[in-house]
């Protein structure tokens, strides 16, 4: 363990001028409004959020410290950027906060790299994903259904106040842990077949394998929520460390069989109702089984049982009739996309069937 941080720790000043990630990183537990007011440009400024992120903000900040408010229609898709992108130039908006989950994150990475005078301040409120970190964007169709994976760019500043984790809801956690450990395994299956590798595979398999270990150490507890130093620690490992190791393992983190079947599963409507986490709780376990690896899939059903988190398709609204839908997607997004799956496809339909 001592070697794996070594490790890290070493390769880090390579890695930080060849990668990009958010510029500065701020964490806080109360004292939001500060925070922002001491990270704005000069110029007009605008939030973008949904409602229910707006009603939070209520409660910790002056509204109207912002000139402009923005209300997310809650699909980070390319109808919902060209307005908003028309909004930020026509009103000549020079400071964009963006706050809640990976969606609306995403579309402000997505503004942000389209004008790139604009000082863009990610707050997440949600610790199921990584969105407020990586420099990459998942836009989808208007409907919630996948589109592609896209590289933007990350936010100027990223500010984590921990108050919106203390009360957030288990299932939050539970989805970013999941899509955290998955994207272990994910790596490994590159790291495993792929002979050549440069000093950054090291690094993103070294960093996800002791995310990995330090999380299942808070599993094995057996109980069904954290304390508040254990969601602060989950904050920070489904954010900033996985939004590391996404950003330095591009290549290979997310780009396996796992994150492909779950963006395939936004085909299926009924399914578009669960987080992203929800999805890639059942895929890593179909990941796993066209793999054959049995002591992984023992362990994942084991980490699911514990989190509370769905272990079959028809757990997140996917049934029989939906099945050559879903696998046409699939399909569909690995040819696309190249996605590195070292196994026979024909074998894929005979899984998710099983799944069901």
């Amino acid at each position: 363990m001592r070697q794996q941080y070594f490790s890290i720790i070493k390769n880090l000043c390579r890695i930080k001028s060849l990668y990009d990630f958010p510029k500065k990183i701020i964490k806080i537990k109360g004292n939001l409004e500060n925070s922002i007011k001491e990270n704005l440009i000069k110029g007009k400024t605008a939030l973008l959020c949904d409602k229910y992120v707006r009603s939070l903000l209520i409660k910790k900040i002056n509204i109207d410290i912002f000139d402009e408010q923005i209300l997310f229609c809650g699909e980070c898709c390319p109808e919902e950027f060209r307005k908003i992108f028309l909004f930020l130039q026509t009103k000549k908006i020079k400071n964009l906060i963006a706050s809640g989950g990976g969606k609306v994150l995403d579309i402000a990475k997505y503004l942000k790299k389209n004008l790139s005078e604009i000082n863009l301040i990610n707050i997440p409120t949600s610790a199921a994903t990584c969105a407020a970190f990586t420099p990459v964007s998942v836009i989808y169709n208007k409907d919630g259904s996948y589109l592609s994976i896209i590289d933007t760019i990350s936010p100027d500043v990223l500010i984590i106040d921990y108050e919106f984790f203390i009360d957030l809801p288990f299932v939050f956690f539970a989805a970013g842990i999941i899509d955290t450990i998955t994207k272990f395994y994910e790596t490994d299956i590159f790291y495993k077949n792929e002979k050549k590798k440069i000093f950054s595979d090291y690094f993103t398999r070294d960093l996800l394998l002791i995310l990995k270990k330090n999380i299942m150490k808070i599993i094995r507890k057996n109980k069904k929520d954290f304390n508040e130093k254990e969601r602060i620690f989950l904050t920070d490992c489904n954010i900033i460390y996985s939004g590391l190791a996404s950003c330095v393992g591009i290549k290979t983190v997310t780009s396996s069989i796992a994150h492909c079947l779950a963006h395939a599963m936004t085909a299926i409507k009924s399914s578009c109702e669960y987080l992203h986490g929800e999805h890639i709780a059942v895929s890593v376990i179909i990941q796993e089984e066209l793999l054959k690896n049995k002591r992984n899939i023992n362990e994942i059903e084991n980490i699911l049982s514990k989190i509370d988190l769905p272990q079959r398709l028809s757990d997140i609204g996917i049934q029989k009739k939906d099945l050559d839908l879903l696998y046409k997607k699939y399909i569909h997004i690995k040819q696309n996309e190249k996605i590195y799956i070292p196994v026979n496809d024909d074998l894929m339909y005979n899984i998710i069937e099983k799944k069901l």
